[in-house]
């Protein structure tokens, strides 16, 4: 039955998994604590 005015019906919740922050300048994975990109050296924000 489609849903009526007023009615609305939820998606199923997913697990959301924790996002690897990346370096701007190059993509690669940073390495929490480090003050420079273990790749290209730009400094981490």
């Amino acid at each position: 039955m489609p849903p009526q005015q007023g009615q609305f019906q939820s998606q199923p919740v997913q697990p959301q998994q924790p996002v690897q922050p990346v370096c701007s300048k190059c993509g690669a994975p940073l390495v929490a604590g480090n003050k420079f990109c273990t790749k290209c050296g730009n400094p981490i924000a």
